[in-house]
């Protein structure tokens, strides 16, 4: 259940006469379980629920805890229904669904009124996005992206939460894309993590679209990063031209697609490993001396730094056309005729290490 939320509940709300982003101080009242109704396809924005809302997540509970209950958000429409049940749950399905369950008599609610400048829409949003800023990483992308596509004004709302937080990153840089490519998203449900990068690292619709085609005919492992992954997708975009498609491209590039993302981040590991090792022995270096063990340290911080710096850089280039991108592909073949990843890894590794003039390169890609 939610954190303590007694007395007065304090939010961002808009009225018509009152900006949104102002700050309001709204009196909660109680209200009795049997006058308020659940309508799922009306204020539940999130997916994985049954008709009225609820997911289950509060099954297990056995008491019911007024104050850990917090404050529901309900609306009231101008009309009433014939059933005589007033109010609707905007936020609290399954808290509703749990007072139900456990025969409570009332519960506190902040009540978005029709006939006060609420219509159904406005309190929608409002009630999905005080549930975002509640539910933290339980909220999918998707759905954040869907409210923000049916009302932007929602995002004014963001500012009282995290801006780190994973859901509202993904979910506005996928609400960005046209509608075309947010069509095709939800139709080949496309998971959060790769509709974001496809949103954030390809720039246009083309190659946005020939991503999600290629994520539908050739689906990846759940081992594979999406950034990588979609990375070379980009690097594939590159090569396109008159005669060829990008799908096309795509398409014939399927094989080791996804093992160059899967060396991407295997040499990524590989090199973050030795740097730790570099800053144990940094640490150890003078009980090491000690013991006969002559280190040298500012050798081995140098060490630790260019392995961090390469890492980096790998990730960077290996999504540009070049001496990078052409040694992943050589290492990409010898995985697929069967070469161990560790030892492809370690080939892959040493080979762009002997690149020369790799910090030049960097600065024009960043």
């Amino acid at each position: 259940m939610r954190s303590p939320s007694c007395g007065h509940f304090i939010t961002s709300v808009e009225t018509p006469h009152q900006p949104l982003g102002l700050t309001l101080v709204n009196t909660s009242k109680l209200i009795p379980v049997s006058d308020i109704r659940a309508d799922g396809n009306l204020f539940q924005f999130k997916s994985g629920s049954e008709s009225d809302g609820v997911t289950g997540t509060l099954h297990t509970v056995k008491r019911w805890e007024s104050c850990f209950a917090g404050v529901l958000v309900v609306w009231k429409s101008k009309e009433l229904r014939v059933d005589q049940i007033p109010y609707v749950v905007v936020d609290g399905h399954q808290r509703l669904d749990l007072a139900k369950r456990l025969k409570v008599d009332t519960v506190r609610c902040c009540v978005l009124s029709e006939s006060h400048g609420w219509p159904m829409a406005r309190a929608r949003a409002f009630g999905a996005a005080k549930n975002i800023a509640e539910g933290g990483e339980t909220t999918d992308a998707i759905s954040v992206a869907k409210l923000i596509r049916g009302d932007a004004k929602v995002e004014e709302w963001f500012g009282s939460m995290p801006s780190g937080r994973k859901c509202l990153k993904q979910g506005q840089a996928i609400a960005r894309v046209s509608a075309s490519v947010f069509e095709a998203i939800l139709r080949v449900d496309i998971a959060a993590d790769y509709a974001a990068a496809i949103a954030s690292d390809l720039g246009t619709e083309e190659h946005q679209l020939a991503a999600i085609r290629y994520l539908a005919k050739f689906p990846p492992s759940a081992q594979t990063r999406p950034d990588f992954l979609v990375g070379q997708i980009k690097v594939a975009g590159f090569s396109t031209n008159q005669q060829e498609t990008l799908f096309g491209i795509l398409s014939e590039s399927s094989a080791s697609m996804e093992h160059r993302a899967a060396i991407l981040e295997a040499s990524v590991k590989h090199l973050r490993a030795i740097k730790r090792a570099f800053k144990t022995v940094i640490a150890f270096d003078g009980e090491l001396t000690n013991v006969g063990n002559k280190l040298k340290g500012k050798i081995n911080q140098r060490e630790r730094q260019a392995n961090e710096a390469l890492a980096n850089e790998i990730v960077k280039l290996a999504t540009f056309p070049g001496s990078v991108a052409d040694c992943l592909t050589d290492a990409a073949n010898r995985l697929g005729k069967g070469v161990g990843m560790n030892e492809v890894v370690i080939v892959f590794v040493n080979n762009i290490r002997q690149i020369p003039h790799r910090k030049t390169r960097l600065r024009r890609a960043a």
